[in-house]
């Protein structure tokens, strides 16, 4: 009897129908579960089911709606399947049980129909878990499409500047960035400084639109609760509805009758509604516009017009002006007018035309259109067909609207995209709640995986044999982790002189068989920091476009990520100021809000490059550090360490599970096989058999968690007039000015600081360096020396190698007077342990000396020991009890 169940679901409003489909006894239904491929880092893979063949029973051709049949049409035009036929266009909930447990949830497809004969038909299909089809779910959705309406906000320095602590509650950040249009050597236009947009509110809407949830520590975590998405638009545009909202159009449709002009002013009857605002505004009766919307408004007035006198006078000329007002509590202000003139004497027909400025108007102000007479009771007039009093939609958003936050986000760009992006740079791992289908746990890789051990020795079946494959043989030989490429003017200059974008990470591995690269890139381009032009005490993130003549103008950028750092170290009383759109208006701050690629520019200790620039543009006299905690060292430095550390293999196991501990398999625990630790990868099994499970680890070379270091600056090269030379190129080797390296050969790559390099061919990135003789290493590791070694891939901080052999750790400790009146019940930590490494004490010594000031003589006679402080297990006994000396006596256990 089959011990599977598949099952399909069918939701029907508030209820659930279950399909349960027939199974072949005897063929395999073989399922894989992944958590990454090893040599294809960027790739997170959820479950899967490899083909799965289904009998063509009466039970399945009606569950699959005889879909075999060609003549068949599917009914189901809804967006969920079964609504009211099978449509193989839309996924299916499913779940594969075996004897009650879960062995895979997710979503059916069928991939193909074998129609053997008019009698013998079977289905392929296959089941994806249900992380993948999150990004299935978002479908093509862009980011300009998400629901950020809880963050918008009148536009205006009030709100500008209250944004300057940042929140991520808040939702968005105006921190300065200069697009190229300051004002002054100090100032900028206010109408310049667009609002970023904290990642985290994206993360959160993308989540909620598509009906997820998440768990994850990693999202609330200072380094990223700080990122922010700078508007990316030229322009910010109303919406359609907003536009519309704004205009109307009162005319004529008919020339007006004859009325006599019987007082100074007269309002002219626009009586036809031509266009009508939403809600409505204009009222054809009185012939006036009522505000419904907040906003700037502009207003045109075409009137033709015919008079004739009734009592002609004998000034030969009648002057009339025609006035557009806007009426608030009561106050009638003028923004508009024109004059014209007409022969008194005859009959006459005038054409006048005119707009207003931009105007700010308020909900229930009232605009009104009037026409003034020099003379009354002389004329009457008649308001012609193409006369027309009307609003001239103002399309883009201004200071005083309301900002719209999804309005700055880029109409190309799909929330899934940007999602992966955000996955990618981060080095994130993905699962599902078993609880919760629709809810995702989101960590690091670090923190995904635990200390957890699981013991599978006694469960490996040795008949089957092992698999080994040194990552060696993998097939990449330089991984680049790198930014998208931008036009900006800085951008253009670093791409122009280093190849590669600004912070870039390029990590050769020493391989002599592959030639195979691979590249890890985001939608995110990079953003340099600039000086301000002849302002070098400020700078700040530049994204500046210009034109073939050299001018700055507004271009729509690529996507950025930056850091929101709030307000910069005071420099004096009104340095710095912002000037509003009517040219009069200035905000004075002795300080101005920074975003950008370092968390501070003054003291930075998080970069968001994948590691530091080669180059920077500005002076070293500024800032004297950057930080080498970057997202490569943060978050991918330990992991690539791992699977590309030359002792690291994938070795391939038979285990024999059953169901229940399948489904317990975690890829976040250690295994621990035969005296080995691994790390789980794949899981191989055919749940329609008792045959054990191929399960494929990663044997652990654990490396080290990294610890970030300042760098010296390198001094500026880019700004104008600049006098720092950047780079000293001598022998092939580029030497950073202002870096503490000592170095003789040819051919090396240098970063870091504090090297010393008597070497040819080598990639150094690291401090505290020495490589004395040989030639071709890689050194990623700090506080490393490396005698006359070759090719040789550094592997943990601090290790010392001879011609290529990795010397004994070296591990002291002096105690002080507290410690050793303690030791008798307190013992000292003179090496930590290495997890994942076996570790073997060579040799052990003490030097006792305790000098004139008297010992302890409650001591006296006693011996040391060197323990393993796991389980108390004694490795040496000291020859020699402690007495009390006066000479320094060494002694050797």
């Amino acid at each position: 009897m089959n011990q599977n169940r598949l099952v399909i679901n069918q939701v029907a409003g508030a209820n659930i129908v279950e399909y349960e489909l027939d199974l072949y006894d005897n063929v395999p239904l073989p399922i894989n579960k992944s958590i990454i491929d090893i040599q294809n880092i960027a790739e997170r893979k959820s479950d899967f089911s490899k083909t799965i063949t289904l009998p063509g029973t009466s039970n399945n051709n009606d569950i699959f709606s005889n879909i075999f049949n060609l003549a068949r049409t599917t009914e189901n035009t809804n967006t969920y399947n079964f609504a009211p036929d099978f449509n193989p266009n839309l996924k299916a909930d499913a779940i594969l049980y075996k004897n009650g447990i879960a062995m895979i949830q997710g979503y059916l497809q069928l991939t193909n129909i074998n129609i053997v004969d008019d009698y013998q038909i079977e289905y392929e299909v296959i089941i994806i878990g249900k992380f993948a089809n999150l990004f299935q779910d978002l479908g093509e959705k862009k980011l300009n499409e998400l629901d950020l309406s809880a963050y918008d906000h009148t536009w205006n320095f009030t709100n500008i500047a209250a944004s300057w602590t940042p929140l991520v509650t808040r939702g968005y950040y105006y921190g300065l960035i200069d697009k190229g249009f300051s004002n002054d050597q100090k100032g900028f236009y206010t109408i310049h400084q667009k609002p970023q947009i904290f990642a985290k509110a994206i993360i959160d809407a993308i989540f909620k639109d598509a009906g997820y949830r998440y768990s994850s520590d990693f999202f609330t975590t200072a380094n990223f609760t700080k990122l922010v998405v700078p508007c990316t638009q030229d322009k910010l545009l109303l919406t359609t509805q907003q536009v519309t909202n704004r205009t109307f159009k009162g005319d004529r449709t008919t020339n007006s009758s004859y009325a006599p002009i019987t007082t100074i002013i007269t309002d002219l009857p626009f009586n036809n509604t031509g266009i009508q605002s939403t809600p409505a505004g204009y009222n054809p009766i009185t012939f006036q516009f009522t505000v419904k919307t907040n906003g700037h408004y502009q207003y045109g007035l075409n009137v033709n017009i015919t008079l004739r006198p009734i009592n002609p006078i004998s000034d030969p000329y009648n002057f009339q002006i025609f006035y557009i007002y806007q009426t608030r509590g009561g106050t009638k202000t003028l923004i508009g007018a024109k004059r014209t003139e007409i022969n008194s004497n005859t009959t006459d027909t005038s054409n006048t035309y005119f707009e207003t400025p931009s105007i700010w108007c308020e909900v229930n102000d009232i605009i009104s259109v009037e026409m003034e007479s020099n003379y009354f009771d002389s004329w009457e007039y008649s308001l012609l067909t193409d006369s027309a009093f009307f609003s001239i939609p103002f399309t883009e958003i201004t200071i005083g609207d309301t900002m719209q936050l999804e309005n700055c986000l880029p109409a190309d760009i799909k929330q899934a995209d940007f999602l992966a992006s955000i996955i990618k740079l981060f080095n994130l791992y993905v699962s599902v709640d078993a609880l919760d289908s629709k809810k995702l746990k989101i960590e690091t890789r670090d923190v995904y995986f635990t200390s957890d051990t699981v013991d599978f020795t006694n469960k490996i079946d040795v008949s089957r044999g092992v698999q080994v494959k040194p990552l060696g043989a993998s097939k990449y030989k330089e991984y680049t982790f790198a930014m998208a490429e931008d036009k900006d003017e800085l951008n253009q200059t670093y791409q122009s002189q280093y190849v590669y974008p600004y912070g870039t990470k390029v990590l050769p591995i020493t391989n002599d068989f592959i030639t195979e690269t691979y590249k890890t890139e985001v939608l995110f381009a990079p953003t340099p920091l600039g000086a301000a032009r002849n302002n070098p005490k400020v700078v700040f993130s530049q994204i500046i476009f210009k034109d073939s003549n050299g001018n700055s103008i507004d271009s729509t950028s690529k996507l950025r990520l930056l850091v929101a750092g709030g307000l910069s170290a005071s420099m004096g009383a009104n340095y710095f100021h912002y000037l509003d759109p009517d040219g009069t208006t200035y905000h004075y701050f002795d300080s101005y809000a920074y975003v950008g690629h370092y968390d501070s520019i003054l003291a930075p200790t998080f970069d968001i490059n994948f590691t530091t620039p080669i180059q920077l543009f500005y002076k070293t006299g500024f800032s004297t550090t950057q930080t080498s905690n970057n997202i490569y060292n943060v978050y991918h430095k330990k992991g690539i360490e791992e699977i590309t550390n030359k002792d690291s293999k994938l070795v391939t196991y038979y285990v024999k599970l059953n169901e229940v501990e399948i489904n317990n398999l975690s890829f976040r625990n250690s295994y621990f096989i035969d005296k080995q630790f691994y790390r789980l990868y794949e899981v191989d099994f055919d749940s329609n058999s008792d045959e054990p499970a191929k399960l494929t680890f990663l044997k652990l070379a654990v490396a080290p968690v990294f610890v970030p270091y300042n760098l010296v600056t390198n001094g500026g090269g880019g700004g104008e007039g600049s006098q720092y030379a950047q780079l000293v190129n001598r022998n092939g080797t580029q030497y950073p000015k202002g870096v503490d390296v000592i170095g003789q050969g040819s051919d090396n790559s240098l970063q870091g600081y504090e090297q010393i390099i008597n070497s040819d061919g080598n990639f150094v990135n690291a401090s505290k360096v020495s490589v004395l003789g040989g030639e071709n290493n890689t050194i990623i590791n700090n506080g490393g020396t490396y005698i006359g070694c070759e090719n040789y891939e550094s592997v943990r901080d601090g290790e010392a190698v001879i011609n290529n052999i990795d010397q004994p750790l070296l591990a002291t400790h002096i105690l002080t007077v507290a410690e050793l009146n303690n030791l008798n019940s307190t013992p000292i930590e003179i090496l930590p342990i290495q997890t994942g490494y076996w570790t073997e004490v060579y040799d052990a010594y003490i030097t006792v000396f305790f000098g004139t000031t008297g010992s302890p003589t409650g001591y006296n006679n006693h011996k040391l020991h060197l323990q393993y402080n796991g389980d108390g297990t004694h490795l040496l006994e000291f020859d020699n009890a402690i007495t009390s000396s006066n000479v320094a006596k060494k002694q050797r256990g």
